[in-house]
């Protein structure tokens, strides 16, 4: 199944999002649901997206046909099928958010000796 970027980024969320959700209550016996305009506010909240509030709900809809998402009893869940493009969306990009956390957390300079500084000719 092919899903555009949008597509991709919507589902992308929204299993990062429960992921995230689901560590902070992971030792006690409660479970989280999100319904899609709780979500649909934090996406637009967090402005992992440029496509406005209604555009999300059509990719939130979309997905449901598909049945990459669930929606029952006012509450958003990705199913088999979703947590499996999630999960493979996840390997495709964590590689890079990983090496982005890297460089933003720590000095990359001090990972080589080799790297050098040398006056740019554009300062005179």
């Amino acid at each position: 199944m092919k899903l555009n970027k949008q597509q991709k980024l919507v589902l992308y969320a929204l299993g990062l999002s429960y992921k995230h959700f689901h560590n902070n209550f992971k030792d006690k016996p409660l479970d989280i649901s999100v319904s899609k305009s709780a979500f649909i506010e934090l996406a637009m909240k967090s402005n992992i997206t440029s496509i406005k509030e209604r555009a999300i709900y059509k990719n939130l809809e979309f997905l449901e046909q598909k049945k990459i998402v669930s929606y029952k009893n006012k509450s958003l869940a990705l199913s088999q099928r979703g947590n499996k493009l999630f999960e493979n969306l996840n390997k495709e990009v964590s590689p890079f958010l990983n090496l982005t956390e890297t460089f933003n957390s720590q000095n990359i300079l001090n990972f080589t000796k080799k790297a050098r500084t040398v006056l740019s000719a554009k300062d005179f």
